[in-house]
């Protein structure tokens, strides 16, 4: 099951005690860490299965009910199928279209594009979802500020509830070493720009070339005289529309290139060019003479003295000498929500589905990395039973009862009794008719704060209140150490974990 979490602190005191959050910075991804399912946080809707047609549906047009089903009048066609057409009354098969005008092949390829593509290597990945630092530090912050204890399941689902709350870390797994002639382990190919990755080293030079120009040249119009030649006819892009100019004009070629890695890049440079449409309609030849004067050129920004550059040009320059500086060779990456946005590497893209899936079913990288960043930021995990794990700010510490005060002792036999009663069940169990007596409540109300702080109260993240059993295995990293230690708490807390403070 999924929960939702608002992002806000709440503003009142939860079950009578005093709200802890008053010093807690203003940050809007500080969370309510509530567990309440999503659809009960929703408003209730006015029947959610009524059809949309009801309402644009006029009543008089729906027959009532019980009434006899007759014969439509003409026109009408509520309940019924449409008359079926007849062979005569279809519309007439379209004719065939002209065939295109076939313009010679000069030679000239984008080669970027033509290349063919190599196999995927056999590549084996490890996939981990990580939390981000900034959410980490807002949950951790709210847990030390409320002293309950919240299920680390769940806390994990809420990392991974939205995109900005975790990291996505992909890492090649090293085959076993071999001898001298054993191939060496692949590796992943990232771009420093936005943080894409891609397996193979082609893939990676492609995504620099078509989506990072602006990182390498400045885009400026020509500003030229329209061409004042003889021409025939002029072609056009057969998806889009595009003019690509006539083929008798000298830059043909390289306006062809341009438009076949625009429009149709994986579609072979020869098959697009058979598919052109050619027009021999003067108002068009005229409308592709305005839009080369106003083409666009290309200028270096490392080089500005050097003169503008065309599409060709530009391009045999990104991939020769510039757009390999923005590629970088790893075994190892992570990735924020941006960066997973433009991976669109096939390969990739699949294994993070399924990697996506396995921890949605059950978040158990995102648990595996969860235990250590919680124990180094000094919190502490214990087992209330065999099947869940909880978090919390204090280590829960067993006290006798015996030697606490009375109404401590009432408290903690009441608790003893009745596991998982909440604030309101305690005070009329201890206080019995006295429930109404306010000093009475602020009495009970205080030793108990002071229990919870201490670890002597376990108090649940929904209010529900327990009592720590007392051999209860405190910390997941105890399990080697003998029955009934608990776990060390961090440098400088100043506190004994052996010893029991004096009730």
């Amino acid at each position: 099951m999924r929960f939702a979490i608002g992002l806000r602190y709440p503003t009142g005191a939860a079950n009578g005690m005093d709200d802890p959050t008053s010093n807690a910075p203003r940050d809007d991804q500080l969370l309510d860490l509530n567990f309440v399912p999503a659809w009960a946080r929703q408003p209730p809707k006015d029947r959610p299965w009524r059809d949309e047609r009801e309402e644009d549906e006029p009543k008089d047009a729906r027959p009532a009910a019980g009434a006899p089903r007759g014969r439509a009048e003409e026109g009408e066609t509520y309940g019924r199928r449409p008359p079926q057409r007849l062979r005569h009354d279809r519309h007439p098969r379209p004719t065939r279209p002209p065939e295109p005008l076939r313009i010679p092949h000069s030679g000239t390829r984008c080669p970027l594009r033509e290349r063919a593509a190599a196999p995927s290597e056999r590549i084996e990945l490890d996939i981990a979802f990580l939390p981000e630092r900034r959410s980490l530090g807002a949950v951790v912050h709210r847990i030390k500020a409320t002293h309950r204890a919240y299920p680390l399941l769940q806390l994990a689902e809420l990392f991974l509830s939205k995109p900005d709350f975790h990291l996505v870390r992909i890492e090649v797994v090293e085959p076993p070493p071999g001898g001298e002639g054993a191939p060496r382990p692949p590796l992943l190919h990232s771009c420093t720009v936005c943080g894409a990755l891609h397996v193979q080293p082609d893939a990676a030079l492609r995504h620099v070339v078509e989506r990072h120009i602006d990182e390498f040249f400045e885009a400026r119009e020509a500003g030229e005289e329209p061409p004042s030649g003889a021409f025939a006819c002029v072609a056009q892009c057969p998806r889009t529309g595009r003019l690509i100019g006539p083929p008798n004009h000298h830059s043909f070629e390289e306006a062809l290139a341009q438009a076949h890695a625009e429009a149709e890049p994986d579609t072979p440079l020869a098959d697009y060019r058979a598919r052109l449409v050619t027009s021999r309609d003067p108002a068009l030849i005229d409308q592709w003479r305005q839009a080369y004067a106003h083409r666009k050129v290309y200028l270096r920004r490392d080089r500005p003295g050097d003169g503008p550059l065309g599409w060709t040009r530009m391009r045999q320059a990104l991939e020769s000498e510039l757009a390999t500086s923005r590629i970088s060779a790893t075994r190892r990456a992570m990735l924020d929500a941006a960066a997973l946005r433009n991976v669109d590497d096939p390969f990739l893209r699949a294994r993070l589905r399924e990697a996506w899936s396995r921890e949605q079913k059950f978040p158990l990288t995102m648990m595996n990395a969860l235990r250590p960043a919680l124990r180094h930021m000094g919190l502490h995990f214990f087992k209330p039973d065999a099947h869940q794990t909880f978090v919390t700010v204090v280590a829960p510490s067993p006290i006798a009862p015996d030697r606490a005060v009375p109404a401590i002792r009432d408290a903690l036999h009441f608790l003893e009794s009745h596991p998982g009663a909440g604030m309101d069940a305690l005070l009329a169990g201890v206080l019995g008719p006295r429930i109404n007596d306010e000093a009475a409540r602020a009495e009970v109300s205080g030793h108990l704060r002071w229990l919870v702080e201490k670890g002597h109260v376990i108090e649940f993240f929904d209010g529900s209140l327990a009592v720590p059993r007392p051999r209860a295995e405190v910390s997941i990293a105890d399990r080697g150490r003998p029955r009934g230690s608990v776990e060390r708490p961090p440098r400088g807390s100043g506190r004994n974990p052996r010893e029991s403070p004096p009730v």
